[in-house]
């Protein structure tokens, strides 16, 4: 059936220099017809056929307002909003069975699976939507940043640029290109890229944020200090470019930018993003300053904010802990002996965030067979893959669903891992570095696929770790950090997994105590290279002299010698850390 309406409409769109005019015509269609999407989605694509590809917009755009208006739409986005993913589910998965089209509802769905670090599942629905509003640029850019997050850069940097093709004012998506490129380690082409920016829009300061950043990681650190400068110049409240002088750990933060952050502070109004920015910035500096009590404050506000936002769960990561050692037992192991992929090209270091990884990273990628990459994070995706492949009963959890593996299919995973960590390798040295802490929560997982891999345990006093832990900012996950009693638990989650690695597989993990490394440097790397089986160079020990690039959050202490003394730093603020020391395990 036809509707005059749609005729009054599609003259509109056809005939009316400003388009927008008819978004009032296609509104009233839509209340007085709530089931008829089909019709206006048939005009949509008579007027892209035509190239009136901005009027056709128009109709998706309406149409997703209608369905995200229906009630149990409605009420899901308020849910998801309000941090209950579960509920939202529901809710949209009801939705979604009435049978009428609610792409409302199907990119809800996607937005909750890629919270879920489901992206496989994430693309398939953000590419459902694309299918229905093929001109959406927001859609276009979430599906960009799901397929990089699975590693798929190629088609995740073919989406931005076409974004970029049909709006090359679009610096988020420039942007956003400059950062995939950075974190494959196509150092040259994304510095190249910045350039090209800046030099038509000096005036974005989120630009020479993500600019500074990257020659951070170069090694280039008075240009990252003067690229963030100009930042501020732009927005001098800009909580990202603040933070970002604060990290590089070189002290560069002033009495007169203490003054200044507290100002931007007072104005920072309900922007918590900012804010929390700004609280981190100002810890440093008054630590730097040995300001302790209002450090303190200040690090502790700041987490607060990121915890108001978060949704970690700490018994949720002991029992998942719990339920990893009793899966990971011994005869479970000894069915899957000689299972997995072969090689021994990587080396996985893992533990706690701050542990001292990035050191142990400089160390050996200073060796002439060793190339360093990133923390990547391709074995959590696998992890997440193996749920994602049975999201849809929601009856299987992780680790629990690597019983379910056939032992013949852990060759194929290790292979799947080789193979994405291939885009990071910018060399043909034998061996390469995985970094990424968290890992040790995948430790079983890691063995299994790859049982000839090298496993090393960065290892720091838990006071030292845990309080480096609660004043870092992280750009994204790491919730357990934003409390001390919930660090606490997260390391003593860590310590109870890997003590039950040592027992079912011993000598299969190699522990590096931080405080013995920074104190005895030449006999712990010596016996690394032992551990690894690659003869000792010098080049190891003078690790600060190597340019690689590096994207952590000690990027600047690590082209550094050594500081001995670095391990003491949260006992000043000892009077403010007995929820951590309480949470913790017994300390040798």
């Amino acid at each position: 059936m036809t509707f005059p309406a749609i005729d009054d409409i599609e003259t509109l769109l056809r005939t009316d220099p400003e388009p927008d005019q008819a978004r009032p015509a296609i509104e009233r269609f839509l209340a007085a017809w709530p089931t008829r999407h089909a019709n206006l989605r048939l005009l949509a694509r008579a007027l892209r056929k035509d190239g009136l590809r901005a009027q056709a917009a128009l109709i998706d755009q309406a149409i997703l307002l209608a369905a995200s208006r229906t009630p149990l739409v409605s009420t899901a986005i308020r849910a998801f909003a309000a941090g209950r993913h579960g509920d939202a589910e529901h809710l949209v998965r009801d939705a979604l069975a009435h049978g009428r089209e609610n792409m409302a509802a199907t990119l809800l769905l996607a937005e909750i699976a890629a919270a879920a670090g489901l992206d496989e599942e994430a693309v398939k629905l953000y590419r459902t939507g694309l299918s229905a509003m093929p001109d959406d640029h927001e859609i276009k850019f979430k599906l960009a940043n799901a397929l990089f997050r699975l590693n798929q850069v190629t088609a995740a940097i073919a989406i931005v640029d076409d974004i970029v093709a049909t709006r090359p004012d679009d610096m988020s998506a420039a942007l956003l290109r400059l950062t995939m490129l950075g974190q494959i380690g196509e150092y040259d082409e994304a510095e190249r890229g910045y350039g090209e920016s800046l030099s038509r829009c000096e005036d974005f300061a989120m630009l020479w944020v993500g600019y500074a950043h990257l020659l951070k990681t170069s090694g280039k650190i008075s240009d990252s200090i003067a690229a963030y400068r100009r930042a501020l110049m732009l927005e001098p409240g800009l909580g990202e470019a603040w933070w970002g002088l604060a990290d590089l750990k070189s002290g560069v933060l002033g009495e007169a930018d203490i003054v200044t952050i507290e100002e931007e502070l007072r104005h920072s109004g309900d922007n918590a993003y900012q804010a929390l920015h700004l609280h981190f910035a100002a810890g440093k500096a008054l630590e730097d300053a040995r300001q302790y009590p209002a450090s303190f404050k200040h690090y502790a506000r700041g987490n607060a904010i990121v915890a108001a936002g978060a949704n970690h769960d700490a018994a949720a990561q002991s029992d998942e802990t719990d339920r990893t050692i009793r899966l990971f037992d011994q005869p479970f192991l000894a069915d899957r002996k000689g299972a997995g992929h072969p090689s021994r090209a990587p080396i996985f270091i893992l533990g706690m965030p701050r542990a001292g990884s990035t050191l142990i990273e400089q160390i050996l990628s200073s060796h002439s067979l060793i190339e360093g990459t990133a923390e990547l994070p391709y074995i959590s995706l696998l992890a997440h893959r193996l749920v994602a492949e049975r999201w849809s009963s929601g009856s299987v959890r992780y680790p629990d669903v690597v019983a379910g593996v056939d032992p013949a299919a852990l060759a194929a995973l290790g292979e799947l891992y080789l193979e994405a960590a291939a885009v990071h390798r910018k060399t043909d040295r034998p061996y390469f570095i995985d970094k990424l802490p968290e890992n040790w929560l995948h430790i079983g997982l890691i063995h299994l696929i790859l049982p000839n891999a090298i496993i090393i345990d960065a290892r720091r006093d838990p006071m030292a770790c845990g309080f480096s832990n609660f004043k870092q900012h992280y750009a994204k996950g790491r919730s357990f950090a934003s409390s001390l009693g919930d660090i606490g638990r997260y390391y003593s989650d860590y310590v109870r997994l890997l003590d039950h690695i040592d027992t079912v597989l011993p000598g299969r993990v190699h522990r590096v105590e931080h405080e013995t490394l920074v104190t005895n440097t030449e006999s712990e790397v010596r016996r690394l290279l032992t551990h690894i089986g690659v003869e000792f160079e010098a080049s190891c020990l003078r690790f600060y002299e190597n340019a690689r690039p590096v994207r952590t959050a000690s990027a600047s202490q690590v082209r550094r010698p050594i500081d001995p003394t670095s391990g003491q730093a949260w006992q000043p603020y000892s009077q403010w850390l007995s929820p951590l020391a309480d949470a913790l395990p017994q300390r040798a």
